[in-house]
């Protein structure tokens, strides 16, 4: 079962938006080791679920070899010239890619400090050489 749920959704159990199953073309689930793990396939502008196909979103599906369905958020959407779209869709896991944790003093802090602190820097997005200090 291929699934659509909003940006938000936190849990795939469930059909989300709706069951893409009986309209779906040529899903495709690919991964690369230590680099991507993708979906892609094809849907009619006009099926039932076309308008819930933007970015962002997420569709979920089984894949071959785990049991567990997977989350994959919506990158690109195209449109050809005979009304099908093209989805490609990243797994879930890449949300954070371009993060990264910002530095922690934890040699001058002490005893409980040491957790709080580690919990209040947020992660931020990685901008070339300059943001990251090499």
């Amino acid at each position: 079962m291929i699934t659509i749920h909003d940006a938000t959704a936190t849990t795939f159990e469930a059909t989300g938006l709706g069951v893409l199953d009986l309209e779906i073309i040529n899903p495709e689930v690919s991964e690369e080791l230590n680099q991507s793990f993708t979906l892609s396939f094809d849907y009619p502008a006009t099926g039932t679920y076309a308008e819930h196909m933007k970015l962002e979103n997420i569709v979920a599906c089984t894949v071959p070899y785990t049991q567990v369905r997977q989350a994959f958020r919506i990158s690109t959407v195209e449109v050809d010239l005979k009304g099908i779209l093209h989805i490609e869709a990243a797994h879930l896991f890449f949300d954070l890619a371009g993060s990264v944790i910002g530095d922690l003093d934890m040699v001058s802090s002490f005893g409980t400090a040491r957790p709080r602190s580690a919990g209040s820097t947020p992660a931020t997005p990685l901008t070339g050489r300059a943001a990251s200090g090499w």
